[in-house]
């Protein structure tokens, strides 16, 4: 898979222009940029190099094949966010929803990560009025004193945000989102995704996607 299909250009670290595959809408006098669901699959598989490691041969792709028929999965037909909504504003909002709500202390199955993940995306969607996100499924790697070890499978969030828009071109940033931190994550070239922690770092690297 190139760098380059139809309708997505990748620039790298997430940042995108769609060339077609889109609409703009008004809304309560605000921009609206909807993404066409094959377009949206086409940059997150992309940014994440979903289709690289989703012909990976191991144990963690089997698995993932024998649960998911797709790499994308998707009841929308398409994917909707005003324009120059911030992702900061986002997490600050979920992080006080999360305080409130007490949700931050979780059972063993109850209310780990892909609760979170799954939360986080129906808490935007109804807060912020946006659907340009979803959930991603891969393996955790933590690194301490130059030291990785595999932490395992893991749940957790893509967002899409649009930033500039023109007739026949929408620029867009892709950002991870880890919810049980309330932090933001970019992708580097590789399509994993880094975060610091005080004397430890974790490391995201996503295999499927769900919308």
């Amino acid at each position: 898979m190139s760098d380059q299909v139809a309708c997505v250009e990748y620039l790298g670290h997430g940042f995108a222009v769609l060339r077609c595959g889109f609409s703009i809408h008004e809304l309560d006098n605000d921009v609206y940029i909807c993404i066409h669901r094959d377009t949206m699959r086409e940059l997150l598989a992309l940014v994440f190099r979903l289709y690289k490691r989703w012909n990976d041969r191991n144990d963690f792709v089997e698995w993932l094949k024998r649960m998911f028929s797709d790499f994308f999965i998707s009841g929308d037909m398409s994917f909707c966010a005003p324009l120059g909504i911030k992702l900061w504003e986002i997490l600050v909002e979920w992080d006080r929803f999360m305080k409130e709500q007490r949700i931050k202390h979780f059972y063993n199955e109850i209310g780990d990560c892909d609760d979170f993940a799954r939360m986080f995306q129906e808490f935007v969607v109804f807060r912020f009025r946006m659907n340009t996100l979803g959930r991603l499924w891969g393996l955790l790697y933590g690194e301490e004193d130059g030291k990785e070890v595999l932490l395992g499978g893991h749940a957790y969030n893509w967002v899409v945000l649009p930033i500039d828009c023109d007739y026949d071109r929408v620029e867009v940033q892709v950002k991870g989102v880890e919810p049980q931190l309330s932090a933001a994550m970019l992708p580097d070239n590789s399509g994993a995704m880094v975060l610091p922690l005080t004397n430890f770092l974790l490391r995201y690297v996503s295999y499927t996607a769900f919308g």
